[in-house]
């Protein structure tokens, strides 16, 4: 595992070098045009995610047992991506071809048997929906969401571990988006694009389903707590758009990042932060499940989470709706 974890951060890390010199040849440069809109102060290139899905497959191979029609699904997800960095899809296409992913998900038997029943399959369609689009909104600053995923692919590889899953897959995640962070931290070089935030968002979902073999039960809505920040800032999000009659996809400055960077947090401060909340999040579901997941520690956790949710999109004024989206 030791050396899967090394050369899928190599590769990946690899991947953006070249990427940084190859992007402008080929059109993929987010230029820091638009103040109101991107925080970024120098030229990046938005591949990211051929980087990270570069180590994964290279990091899966050494440690053997690869699933190749997961790798098939994820190099989809990325083509997806790279048409959006390039011509910018409507929201509605991105819509519908997220579900046909979801649905991809079920229909080639990517996740647990269980999840493949009708209520679950449902589930397991909308989960990958949310999730790539929570990813691809915290994805607004340097080593944001980068930093966020690798903690919580950590988390994923160590619950795998404790309940005697494979945690290749979570492990070589991390390890491949560590490489990567290296070229996007403040300065970035390379950004995940939406092509990284979908592949993010989509493996993590994939991820999480994978570690509760068990259907809809106490270990899946435990599991479900790994996607900690990216959740809460979507949740906050959505409210916030929602108490202040705006539309769900129009852009503002509305998200816990571009408030907290408003009031004077650094790009970098904001980075680390996040990841330590991060932390946070895979330490309480990591406890969670060693004290035995039941339906009562689920109920508690889920009360403490929609309280904090209403408390910070209603708490702190309002909201620019000028920047990122």
């Amino acid at each position: 595992m030791v050396a899967a974890v090394v050369v899928a951060a190599v590769v990946s890390l690899a991947v953006c070098l070249v990427a940084v010199r190859t992007g402008p040849a080929l059109g993929m440069v987010d230029e820091p045009d638009d103040p109101a809109l991107k925080r970024h102060r120098r030229p990046a290139v938005p591949l990211g995610g051929v980087a990270v899905l570069a180590g994964l497959v290279a990091g899966w191979l050494v440690a053997e047992g690869i699933d190749w029609k997961l790798i098939a699904l994820a190099t989809v997800v990325v083509l997806v991506g790279l048409a959006d960095d390039r011509i910018g899809l409507a929201p509605g296409v991105r819509l519908v071809l997220e579900v046909m992913i979801g649905v991809a998900v079920v229909a080639m038997g990517l996740v647990p048997l269980e999840m493949t029943r009708p209520l679950e399959a449902i589930v397991a369609v909308v989960l990958v929906v949310l999730v790539i689009n929570a990813v691809n909104l915290f994805d607004g600053l340097d080593g944001l969401a980068g930093t966020s995923g690798a903690v919580a692919f950590s988390g994923v590889a160590a619950l795998a571990w404790m309940r005697g899953l494979d945690p290749t897959l979570g492990a070589v995640m991390a390890a491949a988006l560590a490489g990567f962070l290296l070229l996007n931290y403040h300065l970035a070089r390379v950004f995940l694009g939406d092509n990284g935030s979908y592949l993010v968002g989509f493996m993590l979902a994939v991820g999480v389903m994978r570690t509760s073999p068990g259907g809809l039960g106490a270990t899946f809505w435990v599991s479900g707590l790994i996607f900690g920040v990216f959740a809460l800032d979507l949740s906050v999000t959505v409210l916030r758009r929602r108490l202040a009659g705006r539309p769900m996809f129009a852009g503002d400055r509305s998200h816990l990042y571009d408030r907290l960077h408003d009031r004077g947090w650094s790009i970098p401060v904001l980075a680390v932060a996040a990841g330590a909340a991060q932390v946070g999040f895979v330490a309480v579901t990591l406890l969670a499940d060693a004290s035995g997941p039941n339906p009562v520690v689920v109920a508690m956790l889920a009360g403490v989470g929609l309280l904090t949710v209403v408390a910070l999109a209603t708490v702190g004024g309002r909201s620019s709706p000028q920047a990122s989206g």
